[in-house]
């Protein structure tokens, strides 16, 4: 709490500069501007909110696409989406990122990082898809099981009743053959 009451005139000057760098302001962008945004996410980031981070970093790859630190800003928004200690964390916005970024990797290497990461948060969204429609299909079968469970209960008692009227029907003929012989 302290870090954040720390960084209230930040916050405020943030704020100040993203209000005077709203769509309507187009031309008044600058890569100060970008930069102001880029030091206070970092700073966001340093602190493990991740979740503003990620906030800050999109704001600058969406209202500072000329800006030097665009490509770094898109490399961290993606990154900062597919990490699962972020509370923003977000599969589909990490991928659409991720694919943003791609191109503007600097290096080989880095595209095939890129590459693979966007292949394992594909197969991360696939099992997610996986383990929900087994998990629903679970919850479905075990609802099935209870209705079922619950219609053996009802027969069972049925079963019961009718094998009593049946011993006091056995009794009655019982009684009846016997008042015959007589």
């Amino acid at each position: 709490m302290t870090a954040v009451l720390r960084r209230l005139p930040l916050l405020t000057l943030t704020g100040l500069v993203l209000a005077a760098c709203g769509p309507s302001q187009n031309s008044g962008r600058t890569d100060s501007d970008a930069d102001a945004v880029m030091e206070f996410a970092e700073s966001l980031e340093r602190d493990s909110l991740l979740d503003q981070a990620t906030a800050q970093y999109a704001i600058i790859a969406e209202q500072f696409p000329s800006a030097d630190v665009y490509p770094l800003a898109v490399r961290r928004v993606a990154f900062l989406y597919a990490r699962p200690d972020n509370p923003a964390r977000n599969d589909t916005l990490a991928l659409r990122w991720m694919r943003i970024y791609q191109p503007l990797a600097e290096t080989p290497e880095e595209r095939q990082e890129v590459a693979v990461v966007t292949s394992l948060i594909q197969q991360t969204m696939i099992l997610r898809d996986q383990l929900a429609r087994e998990t629903a299909s679970g919850d479905s079968l075990s609802s099935a099981q209870h209705r079922q469970g619950r219609r053996v209960k009802d027969l069972e008692t049925e079963l019961q009743q009718v094998n009593e009227e049946l011993r006091k029907l056995k009794e009655v003929d019982v009684r009846t053959s016997r008042s015959r012989r007589k």
